[in-house]
């Protein structure tokens, strides 16, 4: 049985407006009550000698590790419902892994799948998980795949077992160093994709 929620409660459980989740499936035997929550991380750093994903021109594997990858869940009950919430360090999620780690968090957790939300940080420096078409060839190792998807799930349990009661707020900051709009527009207004800081050709501008 399926119970809808009001977009209000939802944001109330999720602290941000999710709507892939906005009618998650009521969990039998809980009832009302406040909100707990639990989080958990996993390295899925993949070994030194792998393919990345995400720059086309690449001609070699990794050959080495600046940073570890992880994988990172949130779960959030608020007696009734309950919701996880993952992100992996990885250029994309494949849908057959979201749904391996989906039914495998399932069981492990009873969490309904469709209250799992598994996405991407988008890194280009993660391994290649799939076959994208700017990339020559196919170079995604199974083993590791199988060692993820196993570890998507694993982070849902994690996090599942430490909940507890919490307090939701929010903050802003800013972080200019780290980030810039790439769309800057040349003298007659057209947009041009630039990727260094300040633009390399000094006729573009922000405007």
């Amino acid at each position: 049985m399926k119970q809808k929620i009001s977009r209000r409660s939802f944001v109330g459980l999720t602290g941000a407006g999710l709507a892939t989740l906005s009618a998650p499936r009521r969990v039998p035997g809980q009832s009302g009550g406040s909100l707990r929550g639990g989080t958990a991380r996993v390295d899925i750093t993949p070994p030194v000698g792998c393919w990345l994903s995400g720059w086309e021109i690449r001609d070699k594997p990794s050959e080495g590790v600046a940073d570890n990858l992880y994988a990172k869940a949130l779960v959030l009950a608020d007696g009734e419902n309950r919701i996880a919430l993952v992100s992996a360090d990885l250029i994309g999620v494949p849908a057959g892994i979201v749904s391996a780690a989906r039914e495998a968090a399932r069981r492990q957790t009873g969490i309904p799948g469709e209250n799992i939300l598994i996405a991407a940080t988008h890194t280009h420096f993660g391994p290649m998980v799939k076959k994208y078409r700017f990339e020559p060839g196919s170079r995604v190792d199974p083993a590791y795949l199988e060692e993820l998807t196993g570890k998507l799930a694993r982070v849902v349990k994690e996090a599942h077992g430490r909940l507890a009661g919490i307090r939701v707020g929010a903050a802003k900051g800013e972080a200019p160093e780290l980030l810039f709009n790439r769309r800057t527009r040349d003298s007659r207004g057209r947009a041009v994709m630039t990727f260094v800081l300040p633009p390399a050709d000094p006729g573009l501008s922000f405007g």
